[in-house]
């Protein structure tokens, strides 16, 4: 058995195919047997909320596969085919995912669009959707009679290919398009670039919020200007004895070396640019080349040291980073006046600890016409349950959250939902009452 189903983490179409092959590998079972084995497995959590869902009825007299369908009902919605092709259509290639991710995501979300022509449609979002632009632009040379699903998936899983393996030992093989495009208007750009790395895994499937996740090794290279551009702090540092003017940038963790700099003054670093083991990604989410990595000799004023330098493709400034500020004795001072807002005497209802109420005009529910008042009877709530269902009846009254009334028309079952804290959201099961009318 695929073990405890957790209702807040498992994803319930996974659990369920695992379930499926252990009853298949535990033999032939009858419904009750199956029904029994899922139950004394399931966990706590589970067990209380297949309870709730299944009431009136107990547990015992359903089978199996009832119990299989309203959970599916529960968990899995049946989606509207033209959301999900919404949906199909704005999928992205994101960054540090694969193609075959991309690709299956894409295979995913179009088994809920109901496509007649499956294929030919993640051919095309594939192209549309890729990360690259340089991607893109390969598979639309493929002429339309061969671009079939199985030619443009292998091409882009080439070209992915030769982008991991452009490094080879300590050499790297040049791309012939490796100069930072220069922007094309004269003036200024108004535009506001950022460049940050994220440490490749081991495996071309690390998420994105792994791919996003803080650490030291994340950083950004930012870049602002415009009418209003502040003069850049330029500082002269002396690196492998060549001095160079280096603009300190206190948004980028790294220092950055142009290709176009390194060039001029090659044999003055003898030591081979080591290959750079993570990667970089501009705001837009395009990739910055990177040359290489290496140790250079840096002296600053009377402060010497050894550290780390970047060298990148193209041309622009030479950055002094967040990374070389202690080891040159460089640190940024800013201080701001601010007045104080003191927002909870402005304010006071908002910071009184209380749950406001809405004071707008009174709320009416329009039914469709020929509706009738639906009262349904309550769902037994579990014994492990009742005391903590009774307690936050009480704070939902108190806090003016529900009132209690006598008579009503309508009535609808309570629905519990646990926290991950240990405490129940209580809500109504609309599904069958205001819902349907």
């Amino acid at each position: 058995m695929p073990g405890k189903f957790d209702p807040h983490k498992d994803k319930w179409e996974n659990y369920r195919e695992q379930l499926f092959f252990a009853l298949e590998a535990a033999g032939t079972l009858e419904s009750v047997q199956k029904r029994a084995l899922f139950l004394s497995q399931c966990g706590k959590e589970a067990f209380a909320l297949i309870v709730s869902l299944l009431s009136p009825k107990k547990t015992s007299e359903v089978s199996f596969e009832e119990i299989v369908e309203v959970l599916n009902k529960f968990f899995v919605p049946t989606p509207h085919p033209i959301l999900e092709t919404e949906k199909f259509y704005k999928r992205k290639q994101k960054p540090n995912e694969s193609i075959t991710s991309f690709v299956a995501a894409l295979h995913d979300i179009s088994s809920r669009c109901q496509f007649k022509d499956l294929e030919r449609r993640i051919v095309e979002q594939l192209i549309l959707g890729a990360r690259e632009e340089n991607l893109k632009r390969e598979l639309l040379k493929i002429k339309m009679k061969n671009m079939t699903y199985d030619e443009v998936i292998q091409q882009a899983l080439n070209y992915e290919s030769i982008q991991q393996n452009q490094f080879e030992g300590n050499n790297i093989l040049w791309r012939t398009h490796c100069d930072v495009a220069e922007s094309s208007s004269k003036g200024e750009p108004m535009e506001v670039n950022a460049v940050g790395t994220k440490t490749n895994s081991s495996t071309n499937n690390s998420s994105s919020s792994e791919s996003e996740k803080a650490n030291e090794d994340n950083f950004g290279v930012h870049e602002v200007s415009g009418e209003m551009r502040v003069k850049p702090f330029m500082v002269e540092v002396t690196i492998n004895g060549v001095p160079l003017v280096m603009e300190v940038d206190s948004g980028s963790a790294r220092s950055i070396l142009p290709h176009s700099v390194y060039k001029q003054h090659e044999r003055e670093f003898p030591e081979p640019l080591l290959p750079f083991n993570k990667n970089l990604i501009t705001w837009t989410i395009d990739e910055l080349k990177i040359r290489g990595e290496t140790v250079v000799d840096v002296t600053y004023k009377h402060k010497n040291s050894k550290l780390p330098l970047i060298v990148s493709c193209g041309k622009g400034p030479a950055l002094l980073g967040r990374a070389w500020f202690e080891a040159l004795g460089i640190s940024v001072r800013y201080s701001v006046a601010e007045e104080e807002a003191d927002y909870d005497k402005r304010f006071p209802q908002l910071f009184n600890n209380e749950l406001d109420k809405y004071s707008g005009p009174p709320v009416h529910i329009d039914c469709k016409e020929g509706a009738n008042p639906v009262f349904l009877r309550s769902r037994p709530v579990p014994f492990p349950l009742r005391e903590k269902v009774k307690e936050e009846l009480k704070r939902m009254m108190s806090d003016g959250i529900i009132t209690p009334v006598k008579h009503s028309r309508w009535a609808t079952p309570l629905r519990i939902v646990p926290k991950p804290d240990g405490s129940l959201r209580l809500c109504g099961d609309y599904r069958s009452t205001v819902n349907a009318s």
